[in-house]
């Protein structure tokens, strides 16, 4: 039987926002996911809780881009 409890914490992990259209505007924010380079590049190293930060902050992220006409 397999044991749960070491499977558990890689299963909290919240998913990348990486939607496979990487291409960064001139500020270094992605088009496709709307993370900063930065973000992009320490996302293995992230917690999951800055994760989850993160994914919180993109939704605003993507509604100032459309206000932006970008």
């Amino acid at each position: 039987m397999k044991d749960l409890r070491s499977a558990a914490p890689a299963a909290l992990e919240p998913a990348s926002p990486c939607v496979k259209v990487c291409a960064l505007d001139e500020r270094g924010y992605c088009y496709g996911c709307e993370r900063h380079i930065d973000e992009i590049v320490a996302w293995p190293r992230m917690s999951a809780e800055a994760k989850t930060e993160l994914l919180d902050a993109l939704p605003e992220r993507r509604r100032h881009r459309a206000e932006q006409g970008a």
